[in-house]
């Protein structure tokens, strides 16, 4: 199987606040990957930082085996909070 996505040791805090600590993880092309864990534990500040919306302190995200660009790789996730438009389709929520 190819390597999808892989995550090298990222590391993020907020100031002196550490949220991750080295996490890796390899995803493979088909593999369906749930992240759970309690309120606060970083699982949003994890997709925040494959999908660079905060940049990682340190530690690689790597997408085919190139650093992770958006511009380049389609890579996006939905909240689980209310975050649609009531005004477009799903189809155009999902697209925008």
């Amino acid at each position: 199987m190819n390597k999808v996505i892989e995550i090298r040791e990222c590391s993020a805090a907020y100031g002196e606040n550490a949220v991750l600590h080295k996490v890796s993880l390899t995803i493979e092309q088909g593999e369906l990957v749930v992240i759970i864990g309690p309120s606060g534990c970083g699982k949003t500040t994890f997709l925040n930082c494959i999908t660079r919306l905060y940049e990682p302190t340190s530690g690689e995200i790597l997408v085919d085996g190139e650093p992770v660009d958006l511009r380049k790789h389609n890579v996006s996730y939905i909240f689980q909070e209310y975050s649609t438009m009531p005004w477009l389709t799903v189809e155009e929520n999902v697209a925008f």
